[in-house]
């Protein structure tokens, strides 16, 4: 999606929070080495700005999946900020 107020919640990574010990024993169990958790982005709504998140130039953009009932929850709340955005759907 082109939303940044999307992007601002999800995918929610946070791998670079992680120890680099904790991911190297992610990567040895099989596991990609990478968390997501975007409840924080949710429930502190006014820290949401300095959070990371991806942007552009920051490399291949993360496909997540999301449950139905939550694409149309932040569909309907990207489209009540007003933005202009765009959004892939596959």
């Amino acid at each position: 999606t082109t939303s940044v107020f999307l992007n601002s919640l999800y995918p929610g990574e946070e791998t670079d929070d992680l120890r680099p010990d904790i991911v190297s024993i992610l990567r040895r169990g099989g596991h990609l080495g990478r968390q997501f958790n975007p409840t924080p982005r949710r429930s502190l709504a006014g820290a949401r700005p300095f959070m990371p998140r991806w942007k552009p130039g920051d490399g291949p953009f993360v496909r997540y999946t999301l449950p139905a009932l939550e694409l149309r929850r932040i569909i309907h709340e990207a489209r009540a900020s007003g933005e202009a955005f765009s959004l892939e759907y596959v």
